[in-house]
């Protein structure tokens, strides 16, 4: 199966681009305030890698935050058009969210959870059969 799911994309100007070399860790919804502020809508559709298994080319400039769970969450755009790419998290170290709009080919994207529910706005329908975690995953 190694292989299969090697993602692609990037920004919108074309400044900033990246490659996958591993299958995603994990592929969710954030619905904490932090990536409703960050991304102008009721959650963050993100598609985690290994930080290993990630190519990127061009420059992203980050911005620091502290997120629901506490801990430091760095939010990686490109300079020259502001597209959100990428996601650092003081929690989780050796992994790097990717924003899933930035993806090549977005329909790739298949979300597994919903995290952060207890924040999720009443106008955000989750999908019913996904699984649910109110207050983010346990690390």
């Amino acid at each position: 199966m190694s292989g299969r799911q090697n993602l692609s994309g990037g920004c919108a100007c074309g400044a900033v681009h990246y490659e996958t070399t591993v299958d995603p860790v994990l592929m969710l919804n954030c619905h904490c305030r932090a990536c409703q502020q960050a991304g102008g809508s009721g959650y963050a559709p993100i598609v985690v890698v290994s930080k290993e298994g990630l190519q990127l080319h061009g420059e992203l400039r980050y911005h620091r935050s502290i997120g629901d769970s506490g801990k430091a969450v760095e939010r990686g755009f490109c300079p020259n058009c502001g597209s959100q790419i990428a996601m650092k998290l003081e929690s989780m170290p050796d992994v790097v969210g990717l924003q899933a709009g930035s993806l090549a080919d977005p329909s790739r994207f298949v979300p597994a959870m919903d995290v952060f529910t207890n924040g999720a706005q009443p106008w955000d329908h989750m999908q019913p059969e996904r699984k649910k975690f109110p207050r983010g995953l346990a690390t």
